[in-house]
């Protein structure tokens, strides 16, 4: 929290941390509204939280704008919030960014940039990130196909409980045996 409030002090100009509380107080009315489909609201309050820098706000503005709450559908939009949210070290914002650049929406579909995305996510033990690198090796997608490295990468998503993981490495060992 000291990080944050540090953080906050910077952006804000102030020297003192009495407006945290406001800051955290406004992130969670603007999360209940979006738990209840006040869309609108979430988005009006989490503009204002993510221009201030605030990462969880970021990341949040950035999927209302993915799935269109609140706001016009915009993957542009989104990809520039994800990309503020993960400059900050948001894993969640990391593993979208690749995401995106792997599908080529919002951005250029660069295959090699989505591997770069997922590999700092996976880094930070990204489940989602560690399977996706996991299948870029095994396929060669925006990497040289290298099946130790992609059992690898899957064997830690397995570890980190990701859903397709074990049944992968089981078809992927069938396939190369």
């Amino acid at each position: 929290t000291e990080g944050v409030r540090t953080y906050y002090c910077s952006i804000c100009g102030s020297t003192t941390t009495e407006s945290i509380p406001k800051l955290e107080a406004d992130f969670n009315v603007a999360y209940d509204a979006y738990e209840r489909g006040d869309y609108s609201t979430a988005v009006s309050i989490y503009s204002v939280l993510a221009e201030q820098g605030d990462q969880a706000a970021q990341n949040n503005l950035a999927l209302c704008y993915e799935y269109g709450r609140g706001v016009s559908q915009n993957y542009y939009t989104a990809v520039y919030w994800y990309q503020k949210s993960a400059a900050q070290g948001d894993v969640d914002a990391m593993t979208n960014i690749a995401l995106y650049h792997y599908l080529g929406q919002g951005t250029r579909q660069d295959y090699a940039e989505a591997v770069r995305w997922w590999e700092k996510s996976a880094s930070l033990g990204d489940g989602k990130a560690c399977f996706n690198l996991g299948i870029c090796y095994r396929d060669g997608t925006g990497v040289w196909k290298d099946l130790d490295e992609a059992e690898k990468w899957l064997l830690k998503a397995k570890e980190l409980g990701h859903p397709k993981a074990a049944h992968t490495l089981e078809q992927m060992k069938r396939l190369h045996s």
